[in-house]
């Protein structure tokens, strides 16, 4: 079985992380006891290991990349004391690159996800992956993130 580890109330920072944030993922033989993890909720995914949930999430996670921001005088074959400046972008599920202005502390959020799902041992693994789509990607929906970068979708 797998346990989510989330931010919750007792380890919000609203300039740092949001409730629900996934801090970690750990199999049923690690203890996630004690006081260090009394402000954290742990969600148990019945059926699954870690490594399966963080598959899972790995293989929806949005495409990201880094793209050089050329000079105004950057044309092929010609000197330029200026260099490029890296910028890095997120591919949204429309297919448009996406400026990413504020990395988030904690990849993705897990505020949807519906607990009794996915502990029940009576509901199907299929309907917990399901369940499990509903997790989503802080750099997807960021506000500060969803300015277009326009030279990467012509």
């Amino acid at each position: 079985m797998a346990k989510l580890v989330l931010i919750a109330d007792g380890t919000y920072n609203p300039a740092v992380n949001r409730i629900g944030d996934k801090v970690s993922i750990h199999d049923d033989d690690v203890a996630l006891t004690g006081s260090g993890y009394a402000t954290f909720k742990i969600v148990e995914v019945k059926g699954f290991s870690a490594e399966e949930v963080s598959t899972l999430l790995e293989e929806r996670m949005p495409e990201q990349a880094m793209a050089d921001e050329i000079p105004e005088d950057g044309v092929a074959g010609k000197l330029t004391l200026s260099k490029p400046v890296e910028k890095e972008v997120w591919k949204g599920s429309d297919g448009k690159w996406r400026l990413v202005e504020i990395r988030p502390k904690y990849p993705e959020n897990c505020t949807l996800l519906d607990d009794g799902k996915l502990v029940d041992e009576n509901v199907a693994l299929i309907d917990k992956v399901y369940e499990l789509e509903n997790i989503s990607f802080n750099v997807a929906t960021h506000p500060d993130n969803q300015v277009e970068a326009v030279d990467l979708n012509k």
